[in-house]
């Protein structure tokens, strides 16, 4: 993840996430958090502020992503780490910063500064959850007069329901598990993870495979999604994530993209450059005389 953030590494393999809208590079490096030795910090704020970029708030630190606040001790335990950083405090001001063994809860080893990435691919700010909650409330009126009109009072009675369980989510805790089945509602503009990386490369193994798995993904997952969302299940934007299948493979194509196949085929799934056949020498292996 790190590496990405930093436009580095070789992208490794994608696969499904090319799906799953992800926020702008840039708003993530907003949300990285350092400190040192004898920085001052608002308790309330860093709270608050974790738990936006995706931290849980427990007593005792046991995994990654989780964060706990006993006095003026603050442990974190940050996705990129194998061990939980401790900062104490003195008054307001950051007297040390340790590294902590998970397993004894013990001290380390000290640090000069802590370093906090988020702990989701969807950070948040108080002024993302106002507008997303403007948003879910703009969207349900919209839906539930549909409902009304067509005398579907079954449905509209349970998207009130799915409207108040989201609103009473993003209220009250910030950020929860699913929030990225609700990135539309916090952010016009979305990217894919390819957008992470400086110049991504990209390898299609069987296109026309790949393509007609696309298809089938989008055509499912459309169903789905528009049953639920007759049903009350789901909220408009919510459904809205099914339709970056249909543009998946040309998003795919404004990078540098390999295509290899088995056999040859004269469809062409993307666009391309340059076609290079390869072909299999057999040789014939003569036993050795004795």
């Amino acid at each position: 993840m790190k590496a990405a953030e930093e436009g580095k590494g070789d992208g490794g393999h994608v696969g499904g996430s090319l799906v799953d809208p992800l926020i702008p590079i840039e708003y993530v490096r907003e949300n990285f958090l350092k400190y040192e030795a004898g920085d001052e910090i608002n308790m309330k704020s860093l709270t608050r502020q974790l738990v936006y970029m995706g931290y849980e708030r427990v007593d005792l630190v046991e995994s990654r992503g989780q964060f706990a606040i006993r006095g003026g001790l603050i442990d974190v335990f940050p996705v990129d780490r194998d061990e939980i950083l401790r900062i104490e405090l003195w008054g307001d001001e950051i007297d040390s910063i340790r590294h902590v063994n998970r397993e004894t809860q013990r001290s380390v080893r000290m640090v000069e500064e802590a370093e906090i990435l988020p702990a989701r691919e969807i950070v948040v700010n108080e002024d993302l959850v106002k507008r997303a909650l403007a948003n879910i409330e703009k969207d349900y009126k919209k839906m539930y007069a549909k409902l009304k009109k067509a005398d579907n009072l079954d449905a509209a009675y349970e998207l009130t329901r799915t409207k108040d369980l989201l609103v009473d989510k993003v209220e009250n805790y910030g950020n929860f598990n699913g929030i990225e089945s609700n990135v539309f509602y916090y952010y016009d503009k979305t990217v894919s993870i390819l957008d992470y990386f400086e110049s991504p490369k990209v390898v299609l193994v069987e296109p026309v495979h790949v393509k007609e798995r696309i298809a089938g993904m989008q055509h499912e997952y459309n169903d789905s999604m528009q049953t639920r969302l007759g049903k009350g299940y789901l909220l408009p934007l919510q459904a809205e994530l099914g339709k970056r299948f249909k543009y998946l493979l040309d998003e795919i194509g404004t990078h540098q993209t390999v295509m290899m196949s088995a056999l040859y085929s004269s469809k062409k799934t993307l666009e391309y450059e340059e076609n290079l056949q390869f072909k299999r020498q057999v040789h014939q292996r003569i036993p050795s005389e004795f």
